[in-house]
């Protein structure tokens, strides 16, 4: 049966949910159920720590600080000081769309989908991309 529809795989490689649900899905990871679990898990974090969980600015002054902590390993060269930084974007981008009541996994599968049909140009300046048609 070289067809098969769903593949073996060892417990090793199994991925269970906080409540115990498999989410392996013919052996690989469901992503955006996996997104869906994080966003869920920072937010309680955040609520159990005393964190921010309402206000949508001091969040973004998060990010944005991050970033720049980010932009600093990157130019001095520290790989994994950039990839610290790089996943506390992501997480406070999590919080955020938290605060916001916007399911991540959804948005970003929007998104996705919305770039994935986007015509793009290079741009002038030779960095960058611009949207093919865009008057703006």
């Amino acid at each position: 049966m070289s067809n098969l529809l769903f593949q073996l795989i060892s417990l090793e490689e199994a991925i269970f949910s906080e409540a115990g649900w498999l989410i392996v899905v013919c052996g690989r990871i469901d992503l955006m159920d996996q997104i869906a679990q994080l966003q869920k898990r920072i937010f309680q974090n955040k609520k159990k720590k005393g964190f921010n969980t309402e206000d949508e600015e001091t969040e973004l002054l998060f990010i944005a600080e991050e970033l720049g902590e980010a932009v600093s390993a990157s130019r001095k060269g520290k790989k994994r000081k950039l990839a610290e930084e790089a996943v506390d974007i992501i997480i406070y981008c999590l919080g955020l769309l938290s605060i916001l009541k916007i399911d991540a996994s959804k948005e970003i599968e929007k998104k996705v989908k919305k770039n994935e049909g986007r015509n793009y140009n290079k741009s002038k300046k030779g960095f960058g991309f611009i949207e093919k048609n865009n008057r703006c």
